[in-house]
């Protein structure tokens, strides 16, 4: 006899600001103590959003219904609002900008927005916050039952559909402010002369060579790596070794626990012994002045390790 599977309800795949800081796991926040893995995500929560929408290609799928809020009324949830709007009609990459930027206004205060913002940008968070606060005047002006003063309707509750109402339409004049997207094709990143690629496996890349791994590490990445180790040899200490390590984003690998992991068994001079591995969830490398001990094969395995457990 055939029995009818039925699917438990997951609820909501997103959790915006529900107050756990864990964007691999759809849920972000930025208040209060984050982890070394998440350090790279502690901007306004809809700005952590728009970054992993972008960088796990989730822009397509995503869906207001889909995301579990705690509160609603700030610029951070307007924001959010106007992600399908943005996706859409291609201005998403000119509201992540603008969220970046008053991403200040969240994390430090009113006074932020004075000294902080200029132009566009001033005058649009200005426009948004005013009609969100119109909306919501509206909204208690209907609901006013005990007469309240105008300078008492703060003591009016407001119904989470209400706020979320207020949001959209605030949202609606924030996309009306936010430019296309210039969406001319890349650059294409050439292959870089002085890297040359020793070794391969399992989409980690070794790389001797000293040149800017910043510049340099993006066309790895094309090449389909998954993280890229840089190494050349020190050039004041015999046997030891300089590694820059990139991830190809801090959403597709973590190498946070990798930083301890490689200073456990390093030595160092005893003139340097205050340095020490470093890096977060996307990228790191070796003590800055004396290098590492560790030969580049044996560091690829470390990554190797990581990666996989």
């Amino acid at each position: 006899m055939n029995e009818e599977i039925i699917e438990e309800d997951q609820g909501p795949k997103y959790k915006f600001e529900m107050g756990t800081c864990d964007p691999r796991n759809n849920q972000f926040d930025h208040h209060g103590a984050c982890s070394a893995s998440n350090s790279f995500v502690m901007k306004m929560a809809s700005v952590q959003l728009i970054e992993k929408l972008i960088m796990c290609d989730e822009l397509e799928e995503f869906r207001l219904d889909d995301v579990e809020y705690n509160h609603l009324g700030h610029i951070d949830d307007i924001i959010m609002a106007a992600i399908p709007f943005a996706w859409r009609n291609s201005r998403i990459r000119n509201l992540y900008k603008f969220a970046c930027t008053v991403s200040c206004v969240d994390s430090l205060g009113p006074l932020a927005k004075e000294r902080l913002l200029v132009g566009r940008d001033f005058d649009t968070l200005t426009l948004v916050q005013e009609k969100y606060q119109e909306v919501v005047e509206d909204v208690r002006s209907k609901n006013n039952p005990d007469n309240l003063p105008y300078d008492e309707w703060f003591k009016i509750p407001l119904k989470m559909e209400q706020k979320w109402k207020a949001c959209k339409r605030a949202a609606d004049v924030l996309m009306s402010k936010i430019s296309r997207d210039d969406l001319t094709s890349p650059v294409e990143i050439e292959e870089p002369e002085q890297c040359k690629i020793i070794k391969e496996e399992n989409g980690i890349f070794l790389i001797e060579g000293y040149a800017n791994p910043y510049l340099t590490s993006p066309y790895f990445l094309k090449q389909g790596a998954s993280v890229v180790i840089f190494y050349r040899e020190h050039t004041s200490f015999e046997g030891r070794y300089v590694y820059h390590i990139f991830a190809q984003s801090a959403y597709h690998a973590d190498l946070s626990a990798l930083w301890p992991q490689l200073q456990r068994k390093e030595i160092v001079p005893e003139k340097f012994k205050k340095e020490s591995w470093g890096g977060n969830a996307g990228a790191g490398g070796s003590p800055r002045i004396c290098g590492s001990q560790y030969k580049p094969r044996m560091i690829m395995h470390y990554v190797d390790f990581v990666l996989s457990h």
